[in-house]
């Protein structure tokens, strides 16, 4: 008596499903990986960005080399690293000085996971909505995010436009006055 079998054994079928999971978990980490790169970064979707993140606590983007590269912290733990920042263009932190002028602002350095890494700046977005102060400068535009809720930050295109921002003429002083004009 001869038995046909039409089937599969079991070690085949064990082999298959070896292979098939493999290939899932290939195409899976490729498909993240993918994701993950697709992500940049640009000076007015930074607070969007951070907002994207589900948590009760403090935000930190911390972007380093240069303000190309930036890894998102919360409670102190990095949950995303090197995304990239921009298009290549040179983006700079700035602030203004006692005269009033434009000045690049010096890097920081902070230590996190046990590592000194010179940070280019940090933005932080708290849970009640508000950010951390920042002015950044990519080529003649100013992104000024202000510890106030709002959902972008204040786009400036000349120096003179954030001077009036950051500082209204309702609060300054008269340019002439009784005082100021026999001087």
């Amino acid at each position: 008596m001869q038995i046909n079998s039409k089937g599969f054994t079991l070690i085949e079928l064990v082999v298959v499903v070896i292979i098939m999971g493999t290939v899932a978990l290939l195409v899976m980490t490729k498909m993240n990986s993918a994701t993950d790169s697709i992500i940049q970064l640009a000076p007015s979707t930074l607070k969007n960005y951070l907002a994207s993140f589900e948590a009760t606590s403090r935000i930190d983007l911390m972007c380093y080399e240069s303000c190309s590269k930036c890894d998102v912290w919360i409670d102190e733990k990095k949950i995303k690293s090197s995304i990239k920042m921009n298009d290549g263009s040179r983006l700079k932190v700035v602030h203004l000085d006692a005269f009033g002028d434009v000045v690049e602002s010096d890097h920081k350095w902070i230590a996190r996971d046990g590592v000194n890494t010179e940070v280019c700046f940090v933005l932080s977005l708290y849970p009640d909505g508000h950010t951390s102060s920042l002015i950044l400068q990519k080529n003649d535009r100013f992104y000024l995010y202000r510890p106030l809720p709002s959902k972008n930050p204040i786009i400036l295109r000349t120096q003179k436009e954030l001077i009036d921002t950051l500082y209204p003429k309702d609060l300054l002083p008269l340019n002439k006055d009784a005082y100021h004009e026999n001087r």
